[in-house]
């Protein structure tokens, strides 16, 4: 398989797949797994999905497509809308800068982008940019927030679910953890609902509680 062919893969990775599309070819299988893309078993059409594949063969699947992807330049007027709230900046370690503009928004997308630092997707709920998650290789740290309109709906967790079986796929054996500001009960019960277990007060900033992947936990 060549370059060609694999970006190609990849980038249908970045797209919705529904169940419906049918299994993946023996090709585009390889190239998942060799990105550490998660794959299950569909019996019935005797063939490999990607593990976040919507079935919508199931007449009584309905709920929101959620999916993950890089952020994309045409993504920074969303972007600015998403993160221009005093209350998403709340319980984050750094504090709300002020007013953002698109090419504050621009800066950002860009630093998302260094994946010499650091894992970063944006959360997409039915094709539409709603907040985000993010990895720290060196350390194993991962992060999530969504945008006040999407609090309350479940997506925190689907999203942190997703990304944790992402990242265990692509980095095994790296101890992942979450650190959860004191304050913030919903992020505490996603980061538990996820399969994060907690360990303690963070030594280093005592605003925020360390949650640890069980490592007996496989995220649904």
């Amino acid at each position: 398989m060549d370059d060609l062919a694999v970006a190609q893969v990849m980038l249908a990775y970045e797209a919705v797949q529904r169940r419906s599309q049918g299994p993946l070819t023996p090709d585009e299988a390889a190239a998942l797994r060799r990105q550490g893309v998660p794959l299950v078993y569909d019996p019935v059409q005797i063939g490999w999905l990607r593990a976040d594949a919507v079935d919508d063969l199931d007449p009584g699947a309905g709920a929101a497509v959620l999916t993950l992807r890089r952020w994309g330049a045409a993504d920074a007027g969303m972007l600015r809308d998403l993160l221009d709230d005093p209350a998403v900046w709340r319980f984050l370690p750094e504090g709300y800068p002020g007013p953002l503009s698109v090419a504050d928004a621009e800066a950002l997308i860009a630093l998302a982008n260094d994946e010499g630092l650091h894992q970063v997707r944006a959360v997409l709920v039915d094709g539409v940019p709603v907040g985000q998650v993010r990895l720290i290789p060196s350390t194993g740290e991962v992060s999530y927030w969504l945008g006040r309109a999407h609090w309350g709906r479940g997506l925190a967790t689907r999203a942190l679910r997703d990304w944790t079986a992402q990242c265990r796929a692509r980095h095994p054996g790296l101890a992942l953890f979450a650190r959860v500001h004191h304050e913030n009960a919903a992020s505490r019960r996603v980061a538990e609902a996820a399969g994060y277990v907690w360990q303690g007060p963070d030594a280093a900033d005592p605003r925020f509680g360390l949650f640890a992947l069980s490592s007996g936990s496989v995220p649904a």
